[in-house]
């Protein structure tokens, strides 16, 4: 084990310990189980220590998180990340790691978590009411994503990275469903015995939710067969790897391979733009993996050709417990915008 990792599960321990004189055992454990899951995911990813994290780190940890888990687990996993990074940050800490024989530790200057939540404007807190703010929910235009996944704006590799940018466009798939999708999920024109079956890729949710069917568009049937038959095999990992996104390293596309694809593709189409800056002085961009996912959905339901919400539902993967579609969060990711609205307007109501 590295002395990073080391270091960082005995800090944690002297947090537990000061959960336990503060708090009720069931709390103390889950925030306890929750710091520790963020600590081994940035040892999965390669990413700094615990008592390293940047606010990115955090930030990159939570939307991980939201792809495989309800918002109610995320936005606690946050809660207990920031009350560890609080903890860290107070004065007597140094003093409670000495007496545990844990000296000259680096206190952090700020919160990496503080003021995260702020940035989401679709957090979905189950039972309570959502927090909804005035910025509307970000989807690309028509010519605008026709920018994003045209080849020459495509970082390399070209032929994979372009197959993704479509493939989130066309299905609204989440970005960790896209990085688990398995060659065994797609059933292509050649290999469908019915036409209901043609360009299928079936989706595992990370949400567990029911196993959902997306469909993807003829255009990437020669990208799709250039990639999986011919470039895929290039990538040493492909041979014992099942997933369809590999990289050079790894068997599976990580996430953040797959947002600095999204991130780059924008920014050499010319359509990234920075929103704002949050508290931790970071900038949130206008293009990222779940504008993709926005996008799909903005299409379905404004384009010549409409799905009901209902179908839509079911293609986004948004079910209840019961697992029927629920539409109530589907119409959240749809907030549509003034000329959506005035388009409607004109198209449906007579001029008299």
């Amino acid at each position: 084990m590295a002395q990073s990792e080391t270091l960082d599960k005995a800090v944690l321990d002297v947090f537990v310990k000061w959960l336990q004189s503060k708090k009720s055992e069931g709390t103390a454990r889950h925030r306890k189980t929750h710091v520790n899951k963020f600590r081994q995911w940035l040892v999965a990813q390669d990413r700094p220590s615990l008592l390293s994290a940047s606010s990115l780190d955090v930030e990159d940890h939570f939307e991980a998180i939201r792809e495989t888990h309800p918002d109610t687990t995320a936005t606690s996993r946050l809660s207990a990340i920031s009350t560890f990074y609080t903890w860290l940050m107070d004065e007597d800490t140094p003093e409670r790691l000495s007496r545990e024989g844990i000296d000259g530790i680096e206190q952090p200057t700020s919160n990496p978590a503080k003021g995260l939540l702020s940035n989401y404007e679709d957090i979905d807190f189950g039972s309570k009411k959502s927090k909804i703010y005035d910025r509307d929910i970000i989807a690309l235009k028509r010519d605008e994503a026709s920018e994003l996944v045209d080849r020459e704006n495509v970082p390399e590799p070209k032929t994979r990275n372009q197959l993704l940018l479509k493939l989130l466009l066309q299905t609204g798939i989440r970005a960790e469903e896209a990085r688990r999708i398995k060659l065994s999920d797609i059933t292509t024109p050649e290999e469908a015995t019915k036409e209901s079956e043609r360009r299928r890729i079936r989706i595992d949710s990370v949400k567990n939710k029911p196993r959902r069917t997306v469909f993807y568009q003829p255009s990437l049937d020669e990208i799709l067969s250039r990639w999986v038959n011919k470039l895929r095999k290039v990538y040493a990992p492909a041979k014992e790897s099942p997933y369809l996104f590999v990289s050079n390293r790894s068997e599976q596309l990580s996430y953040t391979a797959l947002r600095e694809t999204v991130y780059q593709a924008a920014e050499n189409a010319g359509i990234q733009e920075k929103m704002y800056v949050d508290a931790s002085g970071n900038p949130r961009w206008k293009v990222s993996p779940h504008t993709l996912r926005h996008t799909m959905a903005r299409f379905a339901v404004t384009g010549d050709e409409r799905i009901d919400i209902s179908r839509l539902a079911r293609l986004m993967g948004h079910f209840d417990k019961e697992g029927n579609p629920n539409i109530e969060t589907t119409q959240k990711y749809l907030s549509f915008c003034e000329q959506d609205l005035k388009n409607a307007s004109s198209a449906c109501i007579p001029n008299i």
